[in-house]
């Protein structure tokens, strides 16, 4: 028989020959970044306000430069789009300093801009002004923050008429508590006072509440999980339907823990993923294992809808991954991917690899 063209299945076998089926291809889709990913975290400073960042500098700028778990889950990785929640412990307090007159009365007070520890390394100096009043020096010396907020200096101030001279400080909040004398002339003093506190599960829980706005974003993730804050991630997927969250468990969890735990956090629509094996990176040049889920965020943040996640040529958004925490055998994969865990591995011709399904 001659060649037959058809699209037909039923006809495939009415005849001996060759059957052509003609299908047009799909079109070519370019992969576009388009995630806008949630990050939950602790830092060193900044506002509990949901923030758009739009790059390193400014992260450093609003946020601090330092090793708070906030900072080190963002190591290393790309995002398309982000956004930063600041976790703040209910008994944070800000750091502050009062002068007086030198006698009995207190007469301006300064408190940092954020609650916090960083609060402590902020200093303010006053000498005579040079023509009249006081002059106010303002120092930010917490490390590596100078290129983000140089000294501050006030000058001719006098304390009946500071109105809104110290309303543009990045540093500092001023308040006049008297009047009648102008402040004592103070060597450089540090704010004091100031505390991060002790960071609770409600405090997570608060802040992932602020994110549930629709629209607010595509993908949220922590910094820090345990049982408590899965199962709140699990409550924010149900009250947003817009919005994918990234669960996981703790550095030393087992592959039946894990399997275990995502039990436990099962939704109908696909919108929760269970990442596991945690990464090691590279923190201030040091190694370190940092948690999954910041890593699965940046790659969806970066493919296309169409692109699965545990495609080998991801590996290429994984730049900065030395090595994985546990090296699991087919089995475990095998397991993990049934229970609806998708779990990284670690190729040594391919590099860091997600793989598995990505829907608990």
């Amino acid at each position: 028989m001659s060649i037959f063209r058809t699209n037909n299945p039923l006809q495939y076998d009415e005849v001996d020959g060759i059957i052509i089926d003609e299908v047009a291809p799909a079109p070519n889709v370019q992969a576009v970044g388009t995630g806008l990913v949630i990050l939950v975290g602790q830092f060193q400073r900044g506002p509990s306000a949901m923030t758009r960042v739009s790059s390193i500098k400014s992260i450093h700028q609003i946020y601090g430069k330092s090793s708070y778990l906030g900072n080190i889950q963002l190591k290393n990785k790309k995002f398309a789009a982000l956004k930063i929640i600041r976790v703040i412990a209910a008994n944070a307090v800000k750091g502050t300093l009062t002068i007086d007159d030198g006698v009995s009365t207190d007469i301006i007070k300064f408190d940092a801009k954020n609650k916090g520890l960083y609060g402590n390394k902020i200093r303010v100096t006053i000498a005579a002004g040079s023509v009249s009043g006081k002059k106010y020096t303002i120092e930010d010396t917490n490390e590596g923050n100078s290129e983000f907020f140089p000294t501050e200096i006030y000058d001719n101030v006098v304390i009946t008429a500071v109105g809104d001279t110290f309303a543009s400080s990045k540093l500092v909040d001023v308040t006049v508590l008297a009047t009648s004398a102008e402040p004592e002339n103070t060597a450089a003093t540090f704010l004091a006072s100031g505390s991060d506190g002790t960071i609770a599960d409600t405090d997570y829980e608060s802040s992932i509440a602020l994110a549930e706005a629709e629209g607010a974003g595509n993908i949220l993730f922590l910094d820090q999980y345990n049982d408590t804050r899965n199962g709140y991630l699990k409550i924010h997927a149900g009250l947003t339907q817009d919005k994918m969250v990234i669960v996981a468990g703790e550095e030393s969890q087992s592959v039946s823990a894990a399997i275990a735990d995502v039990a436990t956090l099962r939704d109908t629509d696909g919108r929760i993923i269970f990442a596991f094996n945690w990464i090691q990176t590279s923190v201030d040049g040091s190694p370190m294992f940092t948690s999954p889920a910041s890593w699965y965020a940046s790659i969806l943040s970066q493919i296309g809808p169409h692109i699965d996640p545990a495609y080998s040529g991801n590996a290429g958004f994984l730049f900065g991954v030395s090595a994985i925490k546990q090296e699991l055998t087919r089995d475990d994969y095998i397991q993990l991917m049934q229970a609806g865990i998708s779990a990284f591995e670690f190729d040594n011709d391919m590099g860091a690899d997600g793989d598995g399904e990505i829907e608990t």
